[in-house]
């Protein structure tokens, strides 16, 4: 998930998943 590490939380991460 290279996205979620782009994001500054891992929340934000399912957001875009």
């Amino acid at each position: 998930m290279s996205s979620g590490a782009l994001l500054p939380k891992p929340q934000m991460r399912g957001l875009l998943a």
